[in-house]
């Protein structure tokens, strides 16, 4: 007999895409503070502040949705914050 494969819940998968998206949050830290270099190599004519400004960009809304995840799960748990005491 096989193993009984546990239907992922709601908040399983919202669990799973956030913690997704916490390393992708790391890695494009990561990604800027290369850029940030002053040694760093990028191709000619490239716009360094705007690359930064984009980076910043996608950390912040990856970083807000990730957020929004974590309010999908409050909500489905009845909607109090953990914060509500």
């Amino acid at each position: 007999m096989g193993e009984e494969k546990k239907e992922e819940t709601l908040v399983d998968y919202c669990q799973d895409v956030r913690t997704e998206m916490l390393a992708i949050e790391k890695s494009i830290k990561t990604t800027k503070s290369n850029v940030m270099k002053k040694d760093a190599v990028l191709p000619e004519g490239s716009d360094k502040p705007e690359i930064i400004a984009n980076l910043t960009l996608a950390y912040r809304h990856l970083e807000d949705a990730r957020m929004r995840l974590g309010k999908v799960i409050q909500s489905h748990e009845g909607g109090k914050s953990i914060y509500d005491k």
